[in-house]
């Protein structure tokens, strides 16, 4: 799929070209919307955010400038901007439900948060500590889930050296990890 060409085809209002960018871009937007707002809402909200963001780009198709950025990195700004307007609409305007007699939460439910809360704060932690490159790398692979290939071409480096700090990103956290006691 050629960026350039699927944006004049948006901009001639073509549905096909928003179908081919729906097809390549929606499970790495919906990743990316999740990381945000994954641990509040539902899968049903992520979708409405990742519908959202094609419904803007297919409004303001017009007003794309792919000189000053690809397409993707288009779509990831737009997902994460869509994906805090949603947070920041939820803190303005809170649902209260109802407390039902079968509504109550386990303790183990609540102990299990701040596990994982503190197993995230620990994981940041462990990631400042990787050199810039390397902790560039990591997230890019597996936050963002981009492919070691594209990864080298962004930074302009070797595949096998994304391959490299990967592996050496990877025994730098396990060892930071194992020393707080977060894996074995």
């Amino acid at each position: 799929m050629e960026e350039r060409e699927i944006l004049e085809r948006m901009k001639k209002k073509d549905e096909t070209a928003l179908t081919e960018l729906m097809t390549t871009y929606e499970t790495y937007l919906s990743r990316v919307i999740e990381n945000i707002i994954g641990r509040i809402m539902t899968k049903e909200d992520i979708k409405e955010v990742v519908s959202d963001v094609f419904y803007n780009i297919w409004r303001h198709a017009d007003t794309i400038n792919l000189e000053k950025g690809s397409l993707r990195a288009y779509l990831t700004v737009s997902a994460r901007n869509q994906a805090k307007n949603k947070m920041r609409d939820l803190k303005k305007n809170p649902v209260s439900l109802p407390i039902q007699e079968e509504d109550y939460i386990e303790i183990t439910d609540f102990c299990q948060g701040l596990e994982r809360e503190e197993r995230i704060r620990i994981l940041a932690e462990a990631l400042r500590c990787l050199k810039s490159d390397e902790r560039e790398i990591m997230l890019r692979y597996y936050f963002l889930y981009e492919t070691t290939e594209t990864i080298s071409k962004s930074m302009g480096i070797q595949k096998n050296t994304v391959k490299s700090k990967l592996m050496r990103g990877r025994k730098k956290l396990k060892v930071y990890l194992q020393e707080r006691g977060i894996c074995q």
